[in-house]
């Protein structure tokens, strides 16, 4: 009677015993077995790793590699690029890098330096995508489309090594959400305004702003004027002048002396109507004060008007009107 064979249940008959015909059977029968086997359980020992000598490229037939605990790749000098190493995932560079080259043939690099590379690869949530493009992070919603990005403060700073920075930050303890909408840039210089919905705006200079007194503009020029009947813009001059008739300071105006303490200060531009006048003698002079109504005893005058002094002194003054 024939025994069966453990791995692949071949019938084995007895020498001496079982008789020709019955052994000729078994014979074909363990020849059918052995042509049908395929090491799977029951059909022959498995095979172990260092029964296999994988020479060339192993096709699994479009199933999938499972229960592996890793994969060792052995680490290509440069990227892959030939028209055979499309959709593959491999070891490249002195580093070691992994790559993944697309169906297109690009050599994506999917580390560098011990970290993800996401600055080439980018980072992406169905439409919406983030990559450096030339060195500036775009942030896209879909294609082409300007995305939305939440963070805290923003840090800016200068396109130059070791730059500075200035932190844009938002008021602390914000009690709700608000927007704050930049203006068009203008012409020319403008002044920013912002309204209580956020939106910032520009105007021009406004011509009469509420200061102290009544103010007027002329010449581009915001001057304060007196407070009551005050219809143009004050001209207000002010100088020094030395014993013998010299400007020492100021502008607006020139000086001389007619003699001893007589001066005659002359106006750059004439006042409108006679300006008051007041003048103040240096430290140390003591010497009457005499201003003319006019100019050298005339009339008030609008052009020019008399110091007269007891002895000849050092003064400053000032002189304020109506401008012309």
């Amino acid at each position: 009677m024939p025994t069966t064979s453990d791995n692949m249940g071949m019938p084995i008959p007895t020498p001496s015993v079982d008789p020709g015909p019955t052994w000729a059977q078994n014979y074909n029968a363990c020849l059918t077995i052995i042509d049908g086997h395929n090491h799977s359980a029951g059909s022959g020992v498995p095979i172990q790793p260092n029964g296999l000598d994988i020479s060339t490229d192993l096709s699994f037939g479009s199933n999938n590699a499972t229960n592996m605990r890793s994969v060792r790749f052995t680490v290509q000098a440069s990227a892959l690029s030939g028209g055979s190493d499309l959709s593959c995932i491999y070891a490249a560079g002195t580093g070691g890098d992994l790559y993944f080259n697309d169906g297109a043939g690009n050599q994506i690099q999917i580390t560098m330096g011990g970290a993800v590379n996401a600055t080439s690869s980018g980072i992406s949530s169905g439409t919406a995508t983030a990559s450096f493009s030339g060195g500036v992070l775009v942030v896209d919603s879909d294609t082409n489309t300007p995305g939305n990005i939440q963070c805290g403060s923003v840090l800016l700073g200068n396109n130059t090594a070791g730059s500075k920075f200035s932190t844009l930050s938002p008021p602390a303890a914000l009690a709700a959400n608000q927007t704050i909408t930049l203006p068009v840039v203008p012409g020319a210089t403008a002044i920013v305004t912002m309204d209580n919905a956020g939106n910032l705006g520009v105007s021009t200079p406004l011509t009469n702003p509420n200061f102290p007194g009544k103010t007027l503009q002329e010449g581009s020029q915001n001057v304060v004027v007196s407070n009551t009947n005050a219809t143009t813009s004050l001209a207000i001059i002010r100088g020094s002048v030395n014993s013998g008739g010299t400007k020492t300071a100021g502008e607006g105006f020139t000086s001389s002396v007619v003699s001893g303490g007589h001066y005659v200060l002359s106006w750059s531009t004439s006042f409108a109507s006679q300006p008051t006048l007041v003048v103040t003698l240096f430290t140390g002079a003591s010497t009457a004060i005499t201003v003319s109504t006019g100019f050298n005893g005339s009339l008030p005058s609008t052009d020019a008007m008399d110091v007269f002094l007891s002895s000849a002194a050092n003064f400053s003054f000032i002189a304020i009107g109506p401008r012309a």
